[in-house]
């Protein structure tokens, strides 16, 4: 007999859909309503029985062998890195702070280069940002700057665009600025082409003509004076503008100065009318980070307070430099962010891996830790809550049972073994 699941919350994108039908028969998924195309594989990839069993050194092990040895690794070390929980839940992530604090470790979440840079520039100009709620029932213009939602955000359209606004009168616009014609541009109001890193040139004359400052030359980063002037007054005139924006955004300089100026559009925007800008992403992994220490990323434990460097002390540098003795790896995602040096000195450190076991049993990961623990999914064995791309947190519920621990148990198990340690 088939076990259906109402609203369940789907974690394959930022948008992190909570309007899922799943229907369960022992133990499996047979059938996702509403699932997507980056959804459907995550569903049946889950394994219909778990044998997950922890190792250390490629050898199985029991789970408390595990825990202890892994306790071991982190409590004797002198600068211990704790890196990933890009897809953790806000409960896993908290214990992942505390046992940072405990032992002055360095916690870095597996945040993108360009993911990064966005969390600098927002430090350093702020940002007009709004919900998706927002978007759906307000927004009259919408532009997608370097990012493709159709391809990345497969139902980003059909939850948030296409539906009428309450609060929109006409039609809504859409219109695309990228460096080449993307499955969005192909179904949008317009498409206007940057050329290559020339995207910080086409943001500072729009940024000048909004503020009706005269510029000379007849076209920026590919664009003609004229459609750019035209654009400026479709941004100006909207009633409720919304800007988001992706990684395809390029620039020959600073990333960091190239979304300052978006960010700064944005707000001159918001002079006449209302304007804001959404980062096109995965679910945010900074939030708890920031709440507990006020900083996003790269925050240092080791002098008793939070010290922060989103470029000194990121995972990918402090590897590189040789500047940790141990890591505790939260899910392999950020792997890809990694530099070839910093790979391999992973390589080279006691790492411990906690991991799902739909990704451990998958060639992604290529990795031999140390300690390796496999855990159950958030959002399919164990519930807990995530933070949407825009920041709205939404709760995650299990559909199918788990022997396997969750990750927020295996986090304070080894804190509690830290604890034991350091009592002896």
């Amino acid at each position: 007999m088939a076990k259906k699941f109402d609203n369940v919350t789907c974690i394959a994108c930022g948008c992190l859909c909570d309007d899922l039908v799943l229907h369960v028969a022992d133990d499996k998924i047979i059938e996702a309503e509403r699932a997507c195309s980056l959804s459907e594989p995550l569903f049946r990839g889950i394994p219909k029985k778990e044998s997950g069993v922890p190792e250390i050194e490629g050898e199985e092990v029991s789970l408390e062998a595990a825990i202890e040895r892994a306790s071991e690794i982190l409590g004797s070390s002198s600068a211990p890195l704790i890196w990933g929980l890009a897809d953790s839940t806000i409960q896993a992530q908290r214990s992942a702070i505390n046992l940072a604090d405990r032992l002055g470790a360095t916690l870095d979440p597996a945040l993108s280069p360009f993911h990064r840079d966005a969390l600098v520039a927002l430090q350093s100009v702020g940002i007009s940002t709004c919900t998706l709620g927002e978007v759906k029932q307000r927004a009259d213009l919408i532009v997608f700057w370097g990012c493709d939602p159709v391809t990345t955000h497969p139902r980003f359209f059909e939850r948030f665009i296409d539906p009428p606004g309450r609060f929109v009168r006409g039609n809504r616009k859409v219109i695309v600025v990228s460096g080449e014609q993307n499955a969005t541009a192909e179904i949008a109001n317009e498409f206007l082409q940057v050329q290559p890193g020339c995207d910080f040139d086409v943001l500072s004359a729009l940024r000048a003509l909004v503020q009706e400052v005269a510029i000379e030359g007849k076209s920026f980063g590919g664009i003609s004076l004229d459609q750019l002037q035209k654009l400026a007054v479709q941004l100006q005139s909207a009633n409720y503008c919304v800007i988001c924006f992706g990684p395809e955004v390029t620039s020959h300089g600073s990333t960091i100065a190239m979304l300052e100026s978006l960010f700064l559009l944005a707000r001159s925007l918001n002079g006449n009318s209302r304007c804001s800008a959404i980062g096109l992403g995965g679910p945010i992994a900074e939030n708890v980070l920031t709440w507990q220490t006020g900083y996003p990323c790269g925050v240092n434990f080791a002098s008793g307070y939070p010290r922060y460097d989103a470029e000194g002390y990121s995972a990918n540098r402090l590897l590189k430099n040789c500047e940790v003795d141990a890591v505790l790896m939260v899910g392999t995602v950020g792997l890809k962010y990694l530099s070839k040096s910093a790979r391999y000195r992973l390589g080279e450190l006691p790492v411990v891996l906690l991991e799902s076991i739909q990704r451990v049993s998958s060639d992604e990961t290529r990795l031999s830790p140390t300690v390796q623990i496999p855990i159950s999914q958030s959002g399919m064995h164990t519930g807990g809550t995530v933070f949407r791309m825009d920041g709205v947190p939404l709760p995650l519920r299990p559909v199918i049972d788990s022997q396997l621990p969750s990750e927020e148990s295996i986090l304070a198990a080894i804190m509690e073994g830290v604890l034991a340690q350091c009592s002896c």
